[in-house]
């Protein structure tokens, strides 16, 4: 969670939903009351929630893990037809979001960072950028999903297209958002 201040006072960042909204409307909804805390410039967490966020993040420790997962996955999806339509629609109309390293980021006070990322602009270009590129693909699968459904395709059908089409997808693009073991998975279980 990213937080700034902008004239209209301090606003709170989704990184999950993408939206923002007044601190108070988040308080009040959360406590009751509107009453802001005291702005701090630090916050503190033990180790113990710094590793437990970090893991998080993280996702599956490695890609066995991962893959044993696209494994479950593509076996629900072979034997049970609601949940393949049920995944066909949530692939095709769905963005994809892109997993980068917290140490890429930009340090929040304005200062140049040493990662990927120098400067928030730089960063925020990129965000940009990547979700123009992730609305393209998006609705290029929407596109492949409308076809095959109203040709009859079961989901099955459609999800195996889909993940035929994200194969074809640029490497550092699959690789971003974590795409290639899904695909490189279903694809190779499929076989």
């Amino acid at each position: 969670m990213i937080n700034g201040i902008n004239s209209n006072g301090i606003l709170a960042y989704s990184s999950i939903a993408r939206t923002q909204q007044p601190v108070t409307t988040m308080l009040e909804s959360q406590t009751g009351s509107t009453q802001q805390p005291a702005p701090a410039s630090m916050v503190t967490i033990s180790a113990e929630a710094y590793n437990a966020l970090r893991a998080d993040i993280a996702g599956p420790k490695s890609d066995n893990e991962a893959l044993s997962g696209v494994a479950l996955i593509t076996d629900k999806i072979k034997t049970d037809p609601a949940f393949a339509d049920d995944m066909a629609y949530q692939y095709s109309h769905v963005r994809d979001f892109e997993g980068i390293s917290l140490e890429d980021l930009p340090p929040l006070d304005g200062s140049y960072g040493t990662g990927k990322f120098k400067t928030m602009d730089q960063y925020l270009q990129h965000v940009s950028e990547f979700e123009r590129t992730a609305s393209d693909i998006m609705l290029q699968r929407q596109k492949i999903y409308d076809d095959m459904k109203s040709k009859g395709a079961s989901g099955s059908e459609i999800f195996t297209k889909l993940m035929e089409f994200n194969s074809s997808l640029p490497k550092d693009y699959l690789e971003s958002t974590r795409l290639n073991v899904m695909v490189d998975g279903f694809l190779n279980q499929k076989a």
